[in-house]
């Protein structure tokens, strides 16, 4: 296992080589890290200068692809030691930190199912890792998603048994508004004000800080002119309109890829909520009475897959799912007994599919010769949101009709 590892990251670190991404015009031929150089190494740089990353003109300045997107200033809080490095040895650190990243989110598979750690079972989820689709492109474009994932579930884990540490999850989980919102409202709906209580001090004492900093070199209003000129940058660029891209899982982005139709702001926050709402009261009544509390437990699933399909994600974005999924298929006994075991198993299948779903890639899509927007196309481009929107179903429907303990022991007393 311990080989297969190696030779697993040997393999992504020379296709990140061979196909390693200049700074400036974004390249769909040369992706290699493309995401470390223009989302995290490139801002940051500029943050530590005191300019503004979120302006085209800084982004211009400093060969970003485009201007960055509304993220918290404590993505650069947190990458300022890779920016400070000449670009090619921090890209080659990063690559390193990523890689143990997902090995830290393998152990956190096992540590949060309760489980004894043993080698093999470690090396074997971190090679899964390796190997599924959302964890190789995120090493391969040397995206900071990871770190979010692991700030989720340290949120979603520690929550009700050690507040402090899940409120440092949900400073992690704040690089990006579209985990952070749903996350929060789906923990307030599981009861969870003591961690929000500390994350939303931490958050506000870390991006507090970097905007103050921003703000110390550039003056309030043009901080708060920048970030909605990131904002709209994100908009106008064709690769991120749900109608060009192959990768989204959000619900209002199959509507839009599949009607050609490009929803305002205001649509995906109507979206989220909807869907926020329409899981509310199982997240709530399962939270109250669920055996295991942790991030693998039912009520953690029901948050995960709502945050993936409420608001603006990507096929990358399912490492989200990894701790429950393996939790489901391996431990599905220790960390979901509420849930009946052919329930488990089809759940289990279905968020399978992201990570195996090889044929919702731009290669495999171009060696298939599929016509874009096409039958075949939205097919193969729409799989991996509906299978998680039928575990989304599945799960609740199945938790519906969950008894509390005192209430099956009240029930049996009076029998």
């Amino acid at each position: 296992m311990a080989a297969l590892m190696v030779v697993l990251l040997a393999l992504t670190a020379f296709r990140i080589h061979r196909n390693y991404a200049p700074a400036g015009d974004f390249d769909w031929s040369r992706r290699g890290f493309s995401d470390f150089h223009n989302g995290t190494y490139l801002p940051t740089r500029a943050f530590v200068d005191g300019k503004l990353p979120y302006s085209t003109e800084v982004a211009n300045e400093y060969e970003m692809s485009r201007a960055t997107p509304p993220y918290s200033p404590v993505v650069f809080l947190i990458h300022i030691p890779f920016a400070i490095l000449p670009l090619k040895f921090a890209s080659a650190l990063f690559f390193a930190y990523s890689a143990a990243l997902l090995a830290g989110l393998a152990w956190c598979s096992l540590k949060m199912s309760k489980q004894p750690f043993r080698w093999f079972d470690f090396l074997a989820i971190t090679n899964l890792l390796l190997i599924s689709r959302p964890g190789h492109i995120t090493l391969f474009t040397g995206y900071f998603t990871t770190e979010i994932v692991i700030g989720c579930m340290l949120a979603l884990h520690f929550a009700k048994e050690r507040p402090g540490i899940s409120g440092v999850g949900l400073v992690l989980a704040s690089m990006k508004p579209n985990f952070l919102i749903p996350l929060v409202l789906l923990m307030a709906l599981r009861g969870n004000f003591k961690a929000l209580l500390f994350g939303g001090l931490f958050c506000v004492l870390t991006a507090g800080g970097g905007l103050a900093w921003l703000s110390y070199h550039n003056g309030l209003p043009n901080v708060i002119n920048s970030v909605r000129s990131g904002q709209e940058s994100l908009h106008v660029d064709p690769t991120e309109m749900p109608v060009n891209t192959w990768t989204r899982v959000d619900l209002v982005g199959m509507f839009a890829k599949v009607f050609n139709w490009v929803p305002e702001d205001a649509i995906y926050l109507l979206g989220m909520l909807t869907i926020i709402i329409s899981v509310g009261f199982s997240i709530r009544r399962v939270s109250r009475i669920e055996a295991n509390h942790g991030a693998s437990g039912p009520s953690a699933l029901i948050a995960v897959l709502t945050i993936l399909l409420s608001v603006y994600h990507h096929s990358y974005d399912c490492t989200l799912l990894a701790v429950p999924t393996i939790g489901l298929l391996l431990f599905g006994n220790a960390t979901m007994p509420e849930v009946s075991p052919a329930i488990r198993k089809a759940v289990a299948i279905l968020l399978a599919v992201p990570a195996v779903n090889y044929l919702s890639t731009k290669s495999a899509m171009g060696l298939l010769k599929l016509e874009p927007l096409g039958f075949a196309w939205q097919a193969v481009t729409l799989i991996n949101g509906l299978c998680l929107l039928l575990a989304l179903v599945l799960l609740v429907c199945s938790l519906i009709k969950l008894k509390s303990p005192l209430s099956s022991k009240a029930s049996h007393v009076a029998t």
